[in-house]
């Protein structure tokens, strides 16, 4: 018997700071958080760590990050409806 899944790829997306679309947060703050985690992913210390622990660090800017998980989740939204699951 062939497995139905041959191979696959996982995409973990984490930001620094996730919260709410409807939170208001002062843009200042906002891009304080992302100078940070950009300061971060720019040490090669911290850039052999994710390695070592099978990530890749992908550097976005929080507009560039919105975008990316819109379209990354915009696909699990209609499988989730397909399936009848529930929305928690």
């Amino acid at each position: 018997m062939k497995p139905w899944v041959t191979s696959a790829i996982i995409v973990a997306a984490t930001g620094l700071v996730c919260a709410p679309a409807a939170t208001a947060a002062p843009q200042r703050a906002i891009q304080r958080h992302a100078d940070a985690l950009h300061h971060a992913l720019s040490n090669d210390a911290v850039k052999a760590r994710f390695r070592t622990d099978g990530l890749e660090a992908v550097d976005m800017s929080p507009e560039k990050f919105n975008q990316f998980l819109a379209h990354e989740v915009a696909p699990d939204h209609k499988l989730v409806s397909a399936l009848g699951l529930e929305k928690r």
